[in-house]
């Protein structure tokens, strides 16, 4: 509690008429201590109808109830908290009495044509001058401020008043505190000894302050309700928890996580939290409330939360594609409502002989499954999971699977070796049957010059070309369309060159120093010749090798030829292969030197 003591100065009595039916009695001497009862004097005890008013921070409006033209010589007002008490001269608002009554004396003045007893004490303070102001109201008078006027219990008590209601401000208190009050009213010329005196006394036992306005809510939170995981609670406590709040203006504004979704409200409740079931999941909320005071409102307390997330909604647009001969790839939409942080899938396959579920633990929207059986309907359906877990399946599709029923036909084997042309594509389905496959070949021989082709049509996806189409150093290209048409693909390869024959020496001749050879190209040169070879070997040990380009069939070796000797003559052939068979050799003499 406030030092009492200390008080700088209390506020006026307001007073208002209003009779009573007390008679008065004619008083003697002695003054009721602070304290006594009833059992310790014969005075009669008057109960003074103590009641409070008005509750504020710091001081309480009281009132109670004397005699009208009642003639009074003391008034104490003591307040207890605790241990501690703090005594008020209600006949001096201006001042404030020792601790202890009995330690007072009175000096008895005549004021306003009347007695009034004064209380004087060591340790008296003065306080501030009282400003008042009176209002006649018919037969009532009231006090209001804003005149300079002291005032006093006698002050409301002068003659010709016929109400004795009073009102006085206990000041100087803690807000939010619980007090005891006791009243004692001593009329001029009570005397404790006679059984006609009386005074008057009450009493009231916690009585509590208002609370401290400027303070906000406190203990703001946020939580997920204990009874429902699917309500969210922002609450709070009153500024003081000894003075409830009657009233709270609250406000708050969200904005989405995951979206550009924003939201807002305020409006004023008397409870002390709101919840929420249809909140903005995964957003932050901010919130401001403050306490209600009517013509006051305290500070706000604020805090930031953020909303918790949400099942998201379903996966949209699934849809499912043969990837190759031997996977099915499924994709899908995210979800229009993610309600917070995509962390996975789960695609469900389901078929007549099993069940598959795939966790796709990313926010990819795609799933390649293998080793599925072929020529078997799935079921598809996918869920989207966040951090408040599945959300609900998509939509449910079905598709036959059909190992190889790929929208591409294309070749895995398109290879040429020493004997064949060998071809392999991937198998086409239709409604789980594997199509039957036209193909179209042709193939173009360089050196012979000629162009052949063939087509054919096959049952399965493979083919190889016949061994009578087969040539070395061959260009072949290679069509493969299915029945209907619909799909096609082609390859190009060449064979390799191989050893070509031999080719035939038409014609030999030779001179003093040189050897005329003329030959025929071989009948099979297994690739395009690039040019020949000309062997000579003399009786004599010497060894010759003209080279010509390909396209000549004729050649006079002349260099180092030396006369009268005999040259064994052979030609071969050379193509990408290398140097094929030699001519059978021929012999020829050249002629000798004349001189």
């Amino acid at each position: 509690m406030a030092k009492m003591n200390k008080v700088a100065w209390i506020f006026p009595c307001l007073v208002w008429l209003a009779v009573t039916s007390v008679p008065r009695v004619k008083g003697g001497a002695g003054v009721p201590l602070p304290g006594a009862t009833g059992g310790l004097t014969k005075a009669q005890v008057v109960d003074a109808n103590l009641k409070v008013t008005a509750r504020y921070a710091t001081r309480l409006e009281v009132q109670w109830e004397v005699n009208s033209n009642e003639l009074i010589q003391e008034c104490l007002l003591t307040i207890f908290y605790g241990s501690t008490q703090d005594v008020r001269d209600c006949l001096q608002p201006s001042r404030q009495t020792s601790e202890k009554f009995q330690d007072s004396v009175f000096d008895y003045t005549k004021k306003y044509g009347r007695n009034k007893a004064v209380a004087r004490s060591s340790n008296e303070e003065d306080f501030a001058p009282l400003s008042l102001q009176t209002q006649m109201k018919g037969k009532d008078l009231n006090y209001k401020g804003d005149v300079e006027r002291k005032t006093n219990f006698m002050d409301q008590l002068e003659e010709g008043r016929e109400n004795s209601v009073v009102f006085y401000n206990i000041t100087g208190l803690d807000a939010c505190t619980s007090y005891d009050l006791q009243l004692i009213v001593v009329p001029i010329g009570f005397n404790t000894n006679d059984t006609d005196s009386y005074y008057y006394r009450d009493s009231l036992e916690q009585e509590n302050t208002g609370p401290d306005e400027t303070l906000p809510p406190k203990q703001l939170s946020c939580s997920i309700s204990e009874q429902n995981e699917d309500i969210w609670i922002f609450s709070w406590q009153d500024p003081m928890n000894e003075c409830p709040t009657s009233k709270f203006n609250v406000a708050w504004t969200a904005q989405s996580r995951w979206s550009s979704a924003v939201a807002s409200m305020s409006y004023v409740t008397i409870e002390h939290q709101e919840q929420f079931i249809d909140f903005l999941a995964y957003a932050d909320y901010h919130f401001a409330v403050s306490a209600d005071y009517g013509d006051v409102t305290s500070a706000n307390g604020s805090i930031v939360c953020t909303s918790p997330e949400k099942a998201p909604s379903a996966p949209q647009n699934v849809r499912a594609t043969g990837h190759d001969q031997t996977s099915l790839l499924v994709e899908w939409d995210a979800p229009v409502a993610a309600n917070g942080i995509i962390k996975s899938y789960v695609v469900f396959m389901n078929n007549s002989k099993e069940s598959i579920s795939v966790d796709v633990i990313s926010q990819d929207t795609f799933y390649e499954a293998t080793g599925l059986e072929s020529c078997l309907n799935y079921s598809i359906e996918v869920v989207a999971v966040n951090g408040a877990g599945y959300g609900p399946p998509s939509d449910m599709i079905t598709h036959l699977y059909e190992s190889g029923g790929t929208s591409n036909l294309e070749f895995i084997v398109c290879h040429v070796n020493s004997s064949g042309v060998y071809t392999q594509w991937n198998p086409i389905y239709r409604d789980c049957k594997e199509s039957s496959y036209e193909v179209w070949y042709s193939l173009y021989i360089p050196w012979k010059n000629e162009t052949r082709s063939d087509e054919t049509t096959v049952n399965v996806n493979h083919y190889d070309l016949p061994a009578t189409d087969f040539y070395p150093g061959t260009e072949y290209n290679i069509i493969v369309a299915t029945a209907d048409f619909s799909l096609e693909s082609g390859c190009a390869v060449n064979s390799s060159d191989t050893k070509s024959s031999p080719p035939s020496i038409t014609e030999l001749s030779a001179t003093v120093s040189s050897v005329y050879v003329k030959w025929s190209p071989p009948e099979e040169a297994n690739g395009l010749i690039q040019s020949y070879i000309i062997s000579l070997t003399g009786d004599n040990g010497q060894s010759l090798h003209e080279f010509v380009d390909g396209s000549t069939t004729q050649v006079n070796v002349a260099e180092k030829i030396l006369s009268g000797t005999s040259y064994e003559v052979e030609v071969a052939a050379i193509n990408g292969f290398g140097e094929g068979e030699y001519s059978a050799p021929k012999t020829v003499t050249t002629l000798p030197s004349r001189s």
